[in-house]
């Protein structure tokens, strides 16, 4: 039992070293506005699912009894709800770099003389 928190906790403390590296070179890397802000909330929402996911296993790892269900400690059903935003943002996001590299490869005149696309990317973002 004990052998497979640790693991479990080892593999996501893993990812946050990894996403949070992503992020470092994210920031220091010159890159078009629409492409870095794509790339930033992905590694974001990346780290954040795995930072949650640590909780989430220590906080089931340590309760006394079994949980009566998802929301069995309170705390539990809002730790897991904000991981599964996350990963449901990382995912929306995988999505949305797809498109963007699509669109820079077909039009790429267009794409790098324009200005970023903030009336649709944040927006978007929020609504997520």
């Amino acid at each position: 039992r004990k052998f497979g928190l640790a693991l479990l906790i080892f593999a996501n403390v893993i990812g946050c070293i990894i996403s949070s590296l992503l992020l470092k070179v994210l920031w220091m890397t010159r890159l078009h506005v629409n492409s870095g802000f794509l790339l930033k909330v992905w590694s974001t929402c990346f780290l954040l699912q795995f930072t949650l996911h640590i909780f989430l296993f220590s906080l089931n790892f340590s309760m006394d009894s079994k949980p009566k269900g998802k929301a069995d400690p309170p705390i539990r059903l809002t730790i897991y709800t904000f991981a599964l935003a996350a990963q449901l943002m990382s995912t929306t996001y995988e999505f949305f770099i797809g498109v963007e590299r699509l669109i820079s490869t077909t039009r790429p005149d267009k794409y790098y003389s324009r200005s970023a696309d903030r009336k649709l990317l944040y927006p978007v973002t929020l609504l997520i």
